[in-house]
């Protein structure tokens, strides 16, 4: 299990995951040898959102849009009957966002450049459930508008349904509208060669908010694109190369 997430570029996390034993063939099952299971797996999430936010409050309003693309890397192989996690990178690849507000006698135009935060991702844990490998992941958001405004809400970004992310009232799985954010790879394909699962959801959160003597209008939506992909090798383990964190 992964009890901390990948959220700096080349250092490496190495965890031993007890969960995913049953993958291991037990002494004397015919399925497969020894020899022929794999010895370590590369494993890739490609995490793609297009989203939009806005907030109108008596006297101010701000409309934002974002896009942005996360790589995350790393390697899992064989330890005697366990297995272990290796975070290799976490990269933000593309990062786009603009943000328009407006109050009384004053229009502001803010892009990428103007943001003080960025999107961060972690990979939480990878756990075995029934005939299933699940994973923990999220994207992690930050507070809008940027521009000054009176008040501001947390701008809630892609997670998995396993990870539960829930800020300020708002519970990520129940925003998810189509598709399905469940990220789940069958534990036998991986025995078996290369594996690569797409998953695709919309989500949206609207609601009002009472703040002191202000009410609130918000508007948090995205679209997702997440690929997984697991390839298996026979060879010695390059995992052991990379120091543990």
């Amino acid at each position: 299990m992964i009890r901390d997430g990948a959220k700096k570029v080349f250092q490496p996390l190495v965890v031993v995951l007890p969960l995913v034993l049953a993958l291991v063939p037990s002494p004397g099952r015919p399925a497969a040898s020894q020899s022929s299971f794999p010895s370590w797996w590369d494993l890739e999430v490609r995490l793609a959102t297009e989203g939009r936010y806005r907030m109108d409050e008596k006297g101010f309003n701000a409309e934002g849009s974002f896009r942005f693309i996360v790589s995350w890397t790393g390697t899992m192989e064989r330890d005697e009957a366990d297995f272990r996690l290796f975070h290799n990178r976490s990269e933000l690849v593309r990062w786009e966002a603009e943000e328009r507000s407006s109050q009384p006698e004053s229009l502001r135009l803010l892009t990428a450049a103007d943001f003080p935060e960025k999107p961060s991702f972690d990979f939480n844990f990878l756990l075995k459930q029934g005939g299933l490998l699940v994973f923990d992941l999220a994207a992690q958001g930050f507070s809008v508008p940027v521009s000054e405004s009176p008040e501001k809400f947390f701008l809630l970004l892609p997670s998995s349904a396993e990870n539960g992310q829930s800020v300020e009232g708002v519970d990520y799985n129940t925003g998810v509208r189509k598709g399905n954010n469940r990220v789940a790879v069958p534990a036998e394909d991986i025995l078996k060669g290369p594996v690569e699962k797409k998953f695709a959801w919309d989500w949206k959160n609207e609601q009002w908010l009472l703040r002191q003597d202000r009410t609130l209008h918000v508007l948090n939506q995205h679209t997702v694109k997440l690929t997984v992909i697991v390839r298996p090798h026979h060879e010695a383990g390059l995992g052991r190369a990379l120091a543990p964190h």
